[in-house]
């Protein structure tokens, strides 16, 4: 498409803009092979010196450089195509070095390691049943009286059980720790959580659970200072609202406001927030250090100063606000990429140079990936990024389609069309991580970004006043305390409207991508004004609807039996189609939910029976008759302390092929006699046994040749009906 010459002035089309647009925004081609790069370094590991490699490739970019404009316009794409593979590989180098078990003094090449390590607080502790921090490892020995031990790094995190001495430290404090360092286990439920991929991508590899008696702190302050000093001024800020702001559910929304402190947060209101699609608005982002900025740029232009000197010390200034309050809050990913944006945007401006809000929002990602490539697999991180990009990509296209409207209603729209300009940014990526969308984030969205931002200024007034005028700060504080109830209250009561969280939503990696692809197509139809992109983006979703309806299909004809890792609890579902058939004994409702509901999210399940051990109930594939349960040829017998030995030795029903014994307590018989007689296909002991009986059982199992499976050991057990296959475990 070219341009319009027809009033003597060229106007260049809407493709010719886009592709300037584009071409003004390096750092955003830059980005993606880099990115590339640093995902392969966890999947591929290369034989080859890398500093070698690298030497190579930089001489191979710089020869095509060199040769390709003797080829002519022909092989113009030759250059790009080396830098391409040059940067992927400097993201894979970047990531190859960025892994601390790759480093020689790391302590797990330690050959025999003693059980007493020096170590260094890393970051805040968080406060909870234990008191959780990550160290840094300074020392190794095998006894008290070793002398220093053996240096060694590597970061481990470690759980306390808590008393005085343990509630007392902070970043920085030196601790004797007397430890047995342990691998961290991955997730114990098919589809939970992974808290193992997540220390991974912190460079933590180990964890260790300490008692409170096995630790002594040998010295305080030894962290960094800068860092010191951001963590004792947060904690002096969390001790200034507690005066002020009485109650938990006020107090911890308010320390996440102003220093984005999530800790004290009560699940109920937690999970409110989430619900409504509010729980950006307390962890402190693009949005707070926008308001920082704003504020700043306002107050150094009332200074009188002109010139050259006007613009340093304006820029000086609100550089060093805007990263002060980023070490203030913590410097989490989403506030480390607010103020690398902002301050390469500050910096731009001093130097009269206009820079495209899409090229600095790669740049600051391109920054940060290579201070700490880990930030790529961060989900804040990932979602501060889509958030922000939707609100540039769709806000504008939203706006144009509103008419005229009075200033203040035309500034609540504004607010709107914000919240779902980042939501569509987010959507995707929400709906991969969190498996739920907010209806009513629109209404909710109003309530907390105006609520917060009265808060954020208001906070900065409470903690000036506070030093100054403590009459003063006396009334704001009830003023902002009604602030904080207001929201809270109207979160609450949106949370609670009819259909306010579609739940269950259970989407894979690339069904998400896809998703991002029907999202970036439309927007680039309404840009370019080219139907073709809208029947592209109608092909992606004819896709993901094939694939839904394949799954469908797939979940009505599903027949499994699951036994969870939940402590001690024992916590069975039978699945059947859509619905599912639990029985339980002494476990919370939130343990519960932690243990078994992604599971259940992923397997579509609508329906819920509960099975009770003093009633019967069959249907179409399930029979239950306690303490056995049949399920399509499969049979499972619960055996509890009181169960008796002729329990185990009936005959198998017709249609059976395959039983499986659960232990859920010890019984009085002995398990060579019962395995002697009859034999299941396997053994699964509950995680209420306990561990000496445990060992017992397993003992005879193997003697007898049955296998054996110990749910606190090897994590959640289940097995598919109607199907001959083995057991799936995980664990």
């Amino acid at each position: 498409m070219t341009g319009d010459y027809s009033s003597g002035i060229f106007i260049p089309s809407k493709r010719q803009r886009f592709m300037f647009q584009f071409r003004s925004t390096p750092f955003l081609r830059l980005l993606p092979p880099f990115s590339l790069g640093v995902v392969a370094a966890g999947h591929f590991k290369l034989a080859w010196d890398p500093l070698w490699l690298c030497l190579g490739l930089i001489v191979v970019l710089l020869s095509a450089a060199a040769v390709a404009p003797a080829f002519g316009y022909r092989f113009r794409w030759l250059p790009g195509a080396v830098l391409i593979v040059f940067l992927v590989f400097c993201g894979w180098l970047r990531g190859y070095f960025d892994d601390a078990l790759r480093r020689p003094d790391h302590f797990v090449h330690l050959p025999n390691p003693g059980p007493y390590w020096i170590a260094v607080v890393a970051d805040a502790p968080v406060p909870a049943k234990r008191l959780k921090t990550p160290v840094r490892l300074l020392f190794n020995a095998r006894a008290l009286n070793a002398g220093p031990g053996t240096a060694v790094g590597g970061r481990a995190m470690v759980f306390i059980s808590r008393n005085e001495v343990v509630d007392s430290l902070r970043y920085g404090d030196t601790l004797l720790l007397r430890a047995a360092l342990l691998p961290a286990s991955r997730p114990g439920n098919p589809h939970a959580f992974d808290y193992a991929r997540y220390l991974l991508h912190k460079d933590i590899h180990h964890v260790a659970y300490v008692h409170a008696d096995s630790v002594v702190v040998l010295g305080r302050n030894d962290g960094a200072g800068l860092w010191r000093i951001a963590f004792d001024q947060r904690s002096k800020l969390l001790d200034l609202l507690t005066r002020y702001f009485p109650d938990n559910a006020s107090h911890a929304v308010a320390a996440a406001l102003l220093v984005g402190y999530k800790e004290d947060l009560p699940d109920e209101l937690e999970q409110a927030y989430i619900n409504t699609g509010s729980m950006h608005a307390l962890a402190v982002s693009g949005t707070h250090v926008g308001f920082v900025y704003a504020g700043l740029f306002l107050f150094f232009r009332q200074l009188r100063l002109n010139g050259r000197w006007r613009r340093v010390v304006e820029t000086v200034g609100v550089l060093t606000g805007v990263w002060a309050f980023t070490l203030l809050t913590g410097a989490s990913a989403s506030v480390l990429r607010a103020a690398w944006m902002f301050s390469l945007y500050i910096l731009g401006r001093a130097l009269f140079r206009n820079s495209s809000v899409w090229n600095t929002l790669a740049c600051s990602a391109f920054v940060l990936l290579w201070i700490d490539p880990d930030y790529l697999f961060d989900a804040g991180f990932q979602l501060s990024y889509a958030a922000v990009a939707g609100m540039v990509f769709f806000y504008p296209l939203l706006y144009k389609r509103i008419p005229p409207l009075p200033r203040l209603v035309d500034q609540a729209v504004q607010v709107l069309l914000v919240g779902v300009a980042a939501q569509l940014g987010t959507l995707p990526m929400s709906l991969f991580y969190f498996h739920q969308f907010p209806v009513y984030f629109w209404l909710a969205g109003w309530v907390v970004v105006l609520g917060g931002a009265v808060f954020l200024w208001g906070g900065a007034l409470l903690v000036v006043l506070d030093s100054l005028w403590p009459w003063a700060a006396v009334m704001t504080g009830k003023l902002l305390y009604g602030v904080v109830w207001i929201m809270n209250t109207s979160v609450n009561a949106i949370q609670y409207l009819p259909g306010s969280v579609l739940d269950g939503i259970w989407l894979p990696a690339w069904a998400a991508w896809t998703l991002y692809g029907v999202l970036a197509l439309v927007g680039a139809a309404a840009i370019l004004g080219k139907g073709r992109l809208l029947v592209q983006a109608l092909i992606l979703l004819a896709i993901l609807c094939v694939f839904r309806f394949g799954r469908e299909e797939k979940r009505l004809r599903q027949n499994a039996i699951f036994v969870y890792q939940a402590g001690r609890a024992n916590l069975l579902d039978v699945v059947c189609g859509r619905e599912r058939f639990t029985w339980s004994d002494s476990i919370s409702a939130k343990q519960e939910t932690f243990a078994a509901q992604a599971n259940r999210w992923a397997l579509g399940l609508r329906r819920a029976t509960t099975l009770s051990t003093d009633a019967p109930f069959s249907s179409r594939d399930l029979v239950w008759t306690p303490p056995v349960l049949r399920l399509s040829g499969r049979q499972m017998v619960l055996i509890d302390a009181d169960a008796p030995e002729s329990l185990l030795m009936g005959d198998m029903p017709p249609g059976t092929d395959t039983v499986f014994w659960w232990l859920l307590d010890t019984p009085d018989f002995s398990p060579e006699t019962v395995l002697a007689r009859q034999k299941p296909h396997v053994l699964i002991i509950g995680g209420g046994v306990r561990r000496k009986d445990a060992d017992v059982w397993e003992g005879a199992a193997m003697q007898a040749g049955v296998g054996c499976h110990r749910v606190a050991r090897d994590g959640g057990w289940g097995v598919p009906a109607r199907r001959r296959m083995h057991p799936f475990t995980h664990g």
